[in-house]
């Protein structure tokens, strides 16, 4: 017994090709005229997609698998593609910003996960989009992330773009009196 005329077996596929069509000649113009990086600037703006990669690699070829890391960011392709784990179970920065009751809660977890981990390198992103700050949002994270890298504690090892990687300074022995 069939349910569907043989015809109408061929509708859903059709007008999903209509639809993809359709779709692609709406961004022909960009995609046909620019490289895919350019593309991915004009369409995310400045979301670390196209840093993460290289971050990433750095932090691959400059740690050990058993060192950690922290990215102040929501950016955990990074932790990915540099096959590397995360000093705090925090990797988005999102509900951190958002106005609830546990934000500030989340943060000073996150803040006291940092310290215990002691990561070797700590990643930070300026992009507004990585972490959706509201004019309500509790920015203690912000301004302890700021700190840590003001701080002399890490160096600024690499930039790409909007993100940065900071490593630990050397621990200095105590100058004998």
């Amino acid at each position: 017994m069939r349910l569907l005329p043989e015809r109408a077996r061929f509708a859903a596929p059709a007008a999903y090709g209509v639809v993809l069509l359709l779709s692609v000649a709406s961004e022909w113009n960009i995609v046909a005229r620019y490289t895919p990086e350019r593309v991915t600037r004009i369409l995310h703006g400045d979301s670390p997609f196209l840093e993460a990669p290289k971050i990433a690699e750095y932090l691959r070829d400059h740690t050990v698998p058993d060192d950690r890391i922290a990215i102040f960011g929501s950016e955990p392709e990074i932790y990915f593609l540099a096959n590397r784990k995360s000093a705090t179970g925090y990797v988005y920065m999102y509900p951190l910003m958002e106005p609830q009751a546990f934000a500030r809660t989340m943060q000073r977890e996150m803040m006291a996960e940092v310290e215990r981990a002691n990561p070797k390198y700590i990643v930070s992103v300026s992009s507004p989009f990585s972490w959706l700050v509201r004019p309500d949002s509790d920015r203690t994270i912000i301004e302890y992330a700021q700190k840590k890298v003001d701080s002399g504690a890490y160096r600024l090892e690499m930039r790409e773009g909007v993100v940065a990687s900071f490593r630990r300074a050397p621990a200095t022995a105590a100058t004998p009196r």
